[in-house]
């Protein structure tokens, strides 16, 4: 994940969150259960369970990773990682 934060961040985009759920499934049922104590969702436009629902998708879960692992893509990175080299 892109982020150096809580795994499940209230300010993560929703690809995160769905694999952090699928990663963390002990944690999204403890968020979730505290959602319910406390009649409040982790995000305006979803709630844990909606989160859950959508890692416990194998096909959104791959989708959600290769989307992230695309966007952050970077030639550069890892620093020692071998360039290309035109033929």
């Amino acid at each position: 994940m892109p982020r150096a934060s809580c795994s499940l961040c209230v300010l993560a985009g929703r690809d995160d969150l769905v694999r952090a759920a699928a990663h963390r499934p002990d944690l999204a049922a403890r968020y979730e259960r505290l959602e319910r104590e406390v009649s409040h969702r982790i995000r305006d436009d979803m709630s844990m369970a909606d989160i859950i629902a959508m890692a416990a998708d194998p096909t959104r879960v791959a989708k959600a990773s290769a989307q992230r692992i695309a966007h952050w893509r970077c030639p550069t990175w890892p620093p020692d990682a071998p360039t290309a080299v035109a033929a």
